[in-house]
C-alpha cells in the first residue's frame, strides 16, 4: 500500500449547512506540507532570525521530508513482498 504524501494529515469532520446538506470542508494541510513544518520548526529552533538560514532551513525540511515519504514507501513495499507459510 503506497503512503500518498498528498492525503488530508488530519480527517475532514462533515458539517451540516442550514439547510441539511452534509459537505466536508477544505482538510488543511497535506501530510506532505505538515510533516515539512514539523521539521522545518525543529530546523529553527535554536536559529536567530537570519533569511539565509531560514532559506537553508526550509530546504534542509523538503529534502528530509522527501527522505521521509520515500523510506515510508520503501517499508510499507517490503511489509507486501513477506510471504506469509500457511501451515
Amino acid at each position: 500500500m503506497k503512503i500518498e504524501k498528498n492525503a488530508p494529515a488530519q480527517p475532514c469532520m462533515p458539517m451540516q449547512d442550514s439547510l441539511g446538506r452534509f459537505f466536508s470542508p477544505i482538510s488543511g494541510f497535506t501530510k506532505y506540507e505538515y510533516v515539512v513544518l514539523e521539521i522545518y520548526k525543529i530546523l529553527l529552533k535554536d536559529t536567530l532570525n537570519d533569511s539565509s538560514v531560514e532559506t537553508n532551513a526550509m530546504n534542509g525540511a523538503i529534502f528530509f521530508a522527501d527522505y521521509y515519504f520515500k523510506k515510508l514507501n520503501q517499508l510499507e513495499d517490503e511489509k507486501e513482498n513477506i510471504s506469509t507459510i500457511i501451515q
